[in-house]
């Protein structure tokens, strides 16, 4: 299949996307900077190594948005936007996404992949199936890398190089979405008929949901497009944006935890928590402390 270009120096068609993937990336990694500025903030008692793998992300992810940048201006500044910059080879910064994309997927799966090694009690298939999706996905994401850095032409990386993103794009949604799965399976059989507990439980399972929805469905977005619609931009400004939905996850997967801990604790939680759980301990507290009163054989409570 050949890329059908306009004539000389009319801008190309579905050009404008990479603009709008730009964009939402640039928003998505102002709301990640907030999100690790509110962690080091916090979260100062964290390991060391937690605090050194957020720096790692960050830096990595700074490097990724300014790479997109670059690919972004040499497209549409330097070039206009015009279908002539298609015969000339791709900017190399555009390939080397694709690599990040899947080192942060792959650390975001090392952190929720131990969640379920936990709550699945170390059951080490559904970890050997999150390991295999997460190395599958490192493969094709290096592969996208290593073709797109042959001095391809644009339009020729974009047909010849279809193959490569279209399997990192199908690891990538199946990946997030075992991820998702398993937690949020293993978090549904802990619910018992404590109220307090099911509750926060609940609102777990919502989060994972969310975070799993959100980089699944961009990897999905590009997984479809590539199909229906190969010879577009569009898969390349939604691997713009999944970077920045692995970043944010991380980060509110990590923010998240003091939020919890305070409900379970019962600390800084709602007005119904609070509740519910008042009244389980006054129940427990009669329980404990039930007596016969003198001359009556009834068994009663401390009220």
């Amino acid at each position: 299949m050949s890329f059908h270009t306009p004539p000389p120096g009319v801008p190309h068609s579905s050009v404008g996307v990479l603009l709008i993937g730009l964009d939402i990336s640039l928003v998505g990694y102002g709301a990640a900077c907030l999100q690790a500025i509110y962690y080091f903030r916090r979260f100062r008692s964290d390991m060391l190594l937690i605090k050194l793998g957020v720096i790692f992300v960050w830096v990595l992810e700074t490097v990724n948005t300014i790479f997109t940048a670059h690919t972004v201006a040499h497209y549409l500044i330097l070039n206009g936007g015009k279908a002539d910059v298609l015969s000339q080879p791709q900017p190399w910064t555009l390939p080397v996404q694709s690599s990040f994309n899947a080192i942060l997927s792959c650390l975001m799966h090392a952190l929720l992949g131990w969640r379920i090694w936990i709550l699945s009690e170390m059951n080490k298939y559904p970890i050997i199936f999150i390991v295999l999706l997460s190395l599958g996905q490192l493969v094709c994401g290096f592969s996208v890398s290593i073709q797109g850095l042959g001095g391809f032409r644009t339009s020729s990386a974009i047909e010849y190089g279809r193959i490569s993103v279209l399997a990192a794009f199908g690891m990538t949604a199946a990946g997030d979405m075992a991820v998702a799965l398993c937690l949020c399976y293993y978090l549904h059989i802990r619910k018992t008929s404590n109220l307090a507990s099911t509750s926060l439980l609940n609102k777990i399972i919502i989060l994972t949901i969310h975070n799993g929805l959100l980089s699944s469905s961009i990897a999905l977005f590009g997984f479809i497009t590539i199909l229906s619609i190969p010879m577009t931009w569009a898969a390349m400004a939604s691997c713009f944006i999944l970077g920045k939905a692995y970043f944010n996850t991380l980060l509110s997967t990590l923010n998240a935890r003091k939020a919890l801990r305070a409900q379970l604790e019962g600390r800084e939680a709602g007005v119904g928590t609070n509740t519910i759980r008042r009244q389980l301990d006054e129940a427990a507290f009669r329980e404990e402390n039930r007596f016969e009163l003198p001359g009556n054989k009834e068994s009663r409570f401390l009220k």
